[in-house]
């Protein structure tokens, strides 16, 4: 069983339960994915899918802006087979608490994405 974006040319978002209790420890999100853009895509499209982890913290995860949530970020590559590949942190430093985290594009090409396995990494 994984989940399908049809419309990977779109923007989507993929939230996961709330963790009761908090998860400590966190670094990162790993996800096993397979892109495959459209094969009538032009040679000069692009073929990449930027994604973004969010994390919601029970506190502030900057000093600066104490409702800033946690983010890190993957270009996906196109891919045939299921592939492992694991977020790279943005402005927090890890380990964090997490009570949630959701997954966010804004759109990338036409194309199917397909995750089946995402696990918090700490």
């Amino acid at each position: 069983m994984f989940i399908r974006i049809d419309r990977a040319d779109r923007a989507w978002v993929l939230r996961g339960p709330d963790l009761t209790p908090a998860v400590a420890d966190v670094r990162t999100l790993r996800i096993r994915y397979r892109w495959r853009p459209d094969p009538e895509l032009p040679a000069s499209a692009a073929r990449t899918a930027q994604v973004t982890a969010f994390f919601q913290t029970p506190g502030p995860v900057v000093g600066y802006d104490p409702i800033a949530q946690a983010a890190a970020n993957i270009e996906l590559q196109p891919a045939v087979d299921w592939t492992d590949v694991e977020f790279v942190p943005g402005q927090y430093k890890p380990p964090i608490e997490i009570t949630y985290c959701y997954l966010r594009s804004l759109g990338a090409n036409r194309g199917v994405i397909e995750i089946d396995r995402l696990e918090l990494v700490r």
